[in-house]
């Protein structure tokens, strides 16, 4: 498997590149896991294939989840620059 390594520029703007990499990746994998769950026909490994899902989609939640939480701290932070430049005109 061939390892990628996320150039994270420490500018966040709205963002997070590390965050979205982790969170486009773990989307790939719920995707296969979705993909082959229906098709599984040994009941132990359709049950682990659901365990799977479950827990993906937990940290998938968890992503967006802070992603959000960046992307809300970043404009409360755009939002008192803004209102400091209107004070120094």
């Amino acid at each position: 498997m061939e390892e990628k390594k996320v150039n994270c520029e420490h500018a966040c703007k709205h963002t997070c590149e590390a965050l979205t990499g982790a969170l486009k990746k773990e989307n790939d994998i719920l995707e296969l896991y979705y993909s082959v769950v229906d098709e599984c026909t040994l009941p132990e490994v359709k049950s682990l294939l659901v365990e799977l899902i479950t827990e993906k989609k937990k940290v998938v939640q968890k992503l967006e989840q802070k992603m959000d939480e960046l992307l809300e701290k970043s404009h409360i932070i755009d939002d008192i620059a803004e209102s400091y430049n209107k004070e120094v005109e």
